[in-house]
């Protein structure tokens, strides 16, 4: 793994991360480099034109996939998919596609330089059941916004794994997210090895810590 090039990025602008996420993303990043690999700077900009197509394909294709199941049930669908009641067209679908493999060899020439993206994984820790949107500085970020990090790689069909390295004011564990170009799974996870031997083990999240449960019980 030495001397493996690594493209990071702390935030896309499109998408506000928080303090405390930039900070995991600028650890990781050090601590990789401890473990003697090179990691650099990675342009991000254009991955924000993945949004939309994953949009088209993953919550609007899918809610008319499920339209049959939830016929009568219509109160158990997520508030997403009956935000986008509307189908896409043959036309939508048929671009989103192209779009979706145009954007696909895009990130494998980058990939050639920078086999392992390292990046964040949500703008936000985790929140309370019903959040859907957030400060972060001067600006609010939506929950579908919050989510883009994992979205894009979702439909450009790059394998990732989350390491926990940060933590949250209130004490939850921030991940960092690891992307690694198409079939190199095993390169991935040597990584996230790598990078887990040098972070060391997670703290557990105030619920999880074992006196708490003791307690609970």
């Amino acid at each position: 793994m030495k001397h493996l090039k690594i493209g990071y990025f702390e935030e896309h602008a499109s998408a506000p991360v928080t303090a405390e996420t930039r900070d995991a993303v600028r650890a990781a990043a050090s601590a990789l480099q401890g473990r003697g690999m090179s990691v650099e700077p990675f342009d991000c900009t254009w991955l924000s034109e993945a949004g939309d197509h994953w949009w088209t394909l993953f919550v609007r294709l899918g809610g008319e996939l499920l339209q049959k199941e939830f016929k009568e049930r219509e109160s158990e669908k997520s508030s997403i998919l009956i935000f986008s009641t509307r189908p896409p067209s043959k036309e939508e679908l048929l671009a989103a596609w192209f779009q979706r493999d145009v954007l696909r060899l895009k990130l494998e020439k980058q990939m050639e330089e920078f086999p392992i993206l390292l990046c964040p994984v949500c703008s936000v820790p985790a929140f309370h059941h019903g959040e859907r949107e957030w400060q972060i500085g001067s600006r609010r970020v939506s929950y579908m916004r919050a989510m883009s990090y994992t979205q894009w790689f979702n439909l450009l069909g790059n394998p990732a794994l989350v390491v926990p390295v940060g933590q949250s004011p209130e004490g939850l564990p921030i991940g960092v997210q690891l992307v690694g170009r198409a079939n190199e799974e095993e390169r991935l996870l040597k990584v996230g090895r790598e990078l887990q031997a040098a972070i060391g083990s997670p703290r557990l999240a105030p619920m999880m810590a074992m006196g708490d449960l003791t307690a609970a019980g």
